[in-house]
């Protein structure tokens, strides 16, 4: 699943470049959210993930977010403006002056510098052993794809 994310990463970046200069940012930011919508939801409805997934309003449901209620719509709406609008945006808008690799490791890293700022704030818990040795993993990894673009070969 971790590859096939990377690669995914990979494409998302590869392709955010090609269309930078043919494309508004803005545009292209609502194409590449349509597109992960219309991939992202027959997976959910396939897979479920551990308490399923269902066309519905319930509070679990695919559509569940669109529920009218105080506690969600601050949730959502922080989601969507801090998260999505604001963090993926910046990344299409970088594009124009940043390699994409650059790009490519930041996003490969945030979820690692995520997690640390949610245990620093109490607000998860320690990654378990396993999602430790994801981590280190994914920096070596990083670390390894920077230094064979950085270091001329020979």
């Amino acid at each position: 699943v971790t590859t096939l994310s990377s690669a995914g990463g990979a494409g998302y970046i590869l392709t955010c470049k090609a269309l930078r200069p043919v494309l508004e940012p803005a545009v292209l930011f609502w194409l590449m959210n349509l597109v992960s919508f219309v991939l992202m939801v027959p997976l959910a409805l396939v897979w479920g993930g551990p308490r399923g997934a269902a066309v519905g309003m319930g509070r679990n449901d695919l559509l569940g977010w669109l529920q009218p209620s105080a506690d969600r719509l601050g949730c959502v709406l922080s989601a969507a403006i801090i998260c999505d609008i604001s963090g993926n945006m910046g990344f299409v808008l970088a594009l124009k002056y940043v390699a994409p690799l650059t790009i490519a490791v930041v996003v490969l890293v945030s979820p690692l510098v995520a997690t640390i700022g949610g245990v620093a704030m109490g607000t998860c818990s320690m990654p378990s052993t396993a999602e430790a040795a994801g981590m280190v993993v994914t920096i070596v990894g990083a670390a390894i794809v920077v230094l064979a673009v950085v270091r001329p070969e020979g």
